[in-house]
């Protein structure tokens, strides 16, 4: 396990969720970092999920109140890969283990309701616009 400045991943674990983005039920993969401590700060932090195809990077990103979790938000079809944090320029801290989708625990699709979005582009579309409307206010 790496460890760089504050920042210490010991565990994952990932779960689906259905959450409201833009207006609308998304259902997303939302994977959450454990350590000692992920400060809060000016820069968003980066969540990815490293494969030997390349990376898929999360489409936003949430600090715990208590800031000893980072959670990540990915579409529902997360590969398997070596997941990675970091602040900024700062180099990647990577997770203990790789992130094995069979571990994720999946909701009844047979009981979501009518109109949920499978992830899409417009989750990370909308986030960066309300992140560009509320820097220029």
């Amino acid at each position: 396990m790496q460890v760089i400045g504050p920042v210490n991943v010991k565990a994952w674990n990932a779960k689906e969720v259905v959450k409201e983005v833009n207006g609308k039920p998304h259902l997303l993969v939302r994977l959450e970092l454990q350590g000692d401590y992920f400060p809060s700060r000016a820069i968003v932090p980066m969540v990815r999920i490293v494969t030997d195809r390349g990376a898929e990077n999360a489409w936003f990103t949430e600090e715990s109140p208590d800031q000893r979790s980072l959670i990540a938000y990915f579409r529902p079809g997360v590969p398997a890969g070596v997941i990675e944090c970091a602040y900024g320029s700062e180099p990647a801290v990577r997770a203990p283990t790789v992130l094995d989708p069979t571990k994720i625990a999946r909701l009844d699709p047979k009981r979501l309701p009518q109109g949920i979005v499978a992830g899409g582009n417009d989750v990370a579309r909308g986030r960066r616009d309300a992140k560009r409307r509320s820097s220029s206010s």
